[in-house]
């Protein structure tokens, strides 16, 4: 399975903001989206990073409410770990546990065309998963 299988009909559909954007711009649009991370966009429209719940959180906890009206470019995480629609989403998920992180920009021709994230990519590999290998599964995680 592809990363652009599991992206389905949201290819294309990428939340983001400006890096001029504040962290209350971003902040909005998690939470209207129902989203845990937006993409930040450069004035050039490439990928100047990402912002993540766990970005804006800590940074309000360090700098109080404030920080609200500060420019998302100081509180995202630079040149986040990104994946191509064409890995598989084991390589996708490698990637998520080696670099510690759980929202990976899909990238396609020098451009993002979706986020996903651990929950979409254990989803997607626990659908394709028959029932012998969900019990092990399980099994495995009790004994963790």
């Amino acid at each position: 399975m592809t990363v652009q299988t599991m992206l389905g009909g949201r290819k294309g559909d990428v939340k983001t903001v400006s890096i001029s954007d504040t962290l209350k711009d971003a902040i909005d649009l998690m939470g209207r989206q129902k989203i845990g991370a937006a993409i930040i966009l450069a004035d050039d429209g490439g990928l100047a990073g990402i912002l993540t719940e766990r970005d804006a959180v800590h940074h309000l906890s360090e700098s109080g409410p404030e920080a609200l009206d500060k420019s998302v470019a100081g509180v995202m995480t630079l040149n986040p770990v990104t994946c191509g629609v064409t890995e598989s989403a084991y390589d996708a998920i490698e990637k998520m546990m080696s670099k510690r992180c759980r929202h990976l920009p899909v990238m396609e021709g020098g451009k993002v065309v979706g986020v996903i994230s651990a929950r979409d990519v254990m989803a997607n590999i626990w659908d394709q998963a028959s029932e012998n290998d969900r019990r092990q599964l399980i099994a495995q995680i009790a004994l963790a």
